[in-house]
């Protein structure tokens, strides 16, 4: 009986973990909007190592990975695919992605900046496997910093 619940309990953590990598890391949502951009999100993509494994994934049910619902069989690697990826992921919460940068090879990831939409809004594309972390803008100390010379 205590071998039973203890293989219950493994195996509903590595169903959670699972489920869990999907979701990206926030980071910044809980400074007070009067010390952060309002509206204005850096979002980071997955490695191109990770990328690659997503599609083999998708297809393995135990794996917990869900096919994305924007342009599922884009991955945000070459330039076209990343500025792409960016605009509709973007436009999918009501947003624009001015900028997008994509990855100079290996393992160091593209991104894009998100504007125009409310933190709830953003968050909902933590769900999507190819994204690893979305970041609030946080606003500089001195209102002096940006200010051009």
């Amino acid at each position: 009986m205590r071998y039973a619940k203890i293989q219950a309990c493994l195996g509903l953590a590595m169903l959670l973990t699972n489920v869990c990598w999907a979701d990206a890391k926030l980071v910044n949502f809980d400074i007070p909007v009067a010390q952060r951009g309002v509206g204005h999100y850096s979002v980071l993509f997955k490695s191109e190592r990770e990328l690659r494994l997503l599609p083999d994934q998708y297809r393995d049910p135990k794996s917990g990975i869900r096919r994305p619902k924007v342009l599922p069989d884009v991955l945000p690697i070459s330039e076209h695919d990343t500025a792409a990826l960016a605009q509709a992921l973007a436009a999918s919460v009501g947003g624009k992605a001015p900028d997008s940068r994509v990855s100079l090879g290996g393992n160091v990831p593209s991104m894009f900046d998100l504007v125009g939409v409310t933190d709830d809004a953003a968050k909902s594309l933590a769900k999507d496997p190819r994204i690893e972390m979305i970041a609030v803008s946080v606003a500089t100390a001195d209102p002096g910093v940006n200010r051009r010379r």
